[in-house]
C-alpha cells in the first residue's frame, strides 16, 4: 500500500524562541486524497450543472432577442413587397420595442398620407368627369381673357373644338347683337362684384344664333388676385 508522508515544523512562537515543535503525519495515499477526490467530484457536477444553466439562459435569451428580430423583420419585408402587415400588439422597452414602434408610427403616417393624396385624386377625377359630363358649356380663362379650357357640351352648343378656341378670346362667338354699352356694364359687374349672369345672343361656328344664360365669375388667389374667369352657359339643351 502507498503512503503519503508529511511534516510541518514550527519554531517556536516569537516570546518564547527556542520553544519548537515537529508533526510527522504518514496516510494512506487514497485516504489523504479522498477529501480532495469528494470535492473533485463535486466540482465536476456543480461545473456540469452550471454549464447546462448557462446554456439554457443563453437559448432563452437568444429566443427573446431573434424572435422579435424576425418578427420585425417580416413586417419589414410585408412592407416592401406592399403585403397586408400585422404590428406586434405589445413589445418590450428596448431598442427592438422602439424601432418597431417606429416602423409602425412611420407606416400610419404614410398610408395616412397614401389615403389624403388617394382622396384628393378621386376628388380631382370626379371634378373632371363633372366638368367633361356636364350639359351646360363651360368656358374657363386666363386673367387675360383667353380660352385655356372648354368642355364638351361647349363643343356640341358652338360647333368649335378646343383646339380652335384654345387661346383665343371667347368674343369669338360674338353675334354683334349686343352693343359696346351691354359689354362694358357687364364687365363693369363682374370686376366689382365678381360675377354676372343674363341672357346674351351669341354666334355658332356654322353662323346659327342661339341665345343662352350666361354666368361669368372671377376666379382669385390667396392675394385677391385674378387668376382666370370662369363661365357656364346654356341654351335651352
Amino acid at each position: 500500500m502507498d503512503y503519503l508522508t508529511a511534516s510541518s515544523v514550527s519554531f517556536g512562537f516569537e516570546e518564547y524562541k527556542g520553544f519548537s515543535w515537529k508533526v510527522i503525519v504518514r496516510q494512506p495515499v487514497d485516504k489523504a486524497f479522498k477529501t480532495a477526490n469528494e470535492n473533485s467530484i463535486t466540482i465536476f457536477y456543480i461545473s456540469i450543472i452550471a454549464g447546462l444553466i448557462g446554456a439554457l439562459i443563453g437559448i432563452v435569451i437568444s429566443y427573446i432577442i431573434s424572435e422579435p428580430l424576425k418578427k420585425l423583420s417580416l413586417i419589414v419585408d410585408n412592407l416592401r413587397e406592399n403585403k397586408k402587415v400585422e404590428f406586434l400588439e405589445k413589445v418590450a422597452n428596448d431598442d427592438i420595442g422602439k424601432l418597431h414602434n417606429a416602423i409602425e408610427n412611420l407606416y400610419k403616417s404614410l398610408k395616412n398620407e397614401s389615403k389624403l393624396k388617394q382622396d384628393a385624386q378621386n376628388k380631382v377625377d370626379l371634378s373632371l368627369r363633372i366638368f367633361e359630363q356636364a350639359l351646360e358649356g363651360i368656358i374657363i380663362t386666363d386673367e387675360k381673357n383667353n380660352i385655356i379650357l372648354v368642355n364638351k357640351a361647349f363643343s356640341e352648343i358652338t360647333g368649335y373644338q378646343t383646339e380652335e378656341v384654345y387661346g383665343k378670346n371667347p368674343s369669338i362667338l360674338s353675334s354683334n347683337l349686343q352693343d359696346k354699352s351691354f359689354y362694358k356694364n357687364m364687365w363693369t359687374t363682374i370686376l366689382s362684384d365678381g360675377k354676372w349672369d343674363g341672357m346674351i345672343k351669341n354666334k355658332k361656328k356654322d353662323g346659327t344664333i342661339y341665345e343662352e344664360y350666361l354666368k361669368i365669375s372671377s376666379l382669385k388667389d390667396e392675394n385677391g388676385k385674378i387668376t382666370n374667369y370662369f363661365a357656364t352657359f346654356n341654351s335651352g339643351f
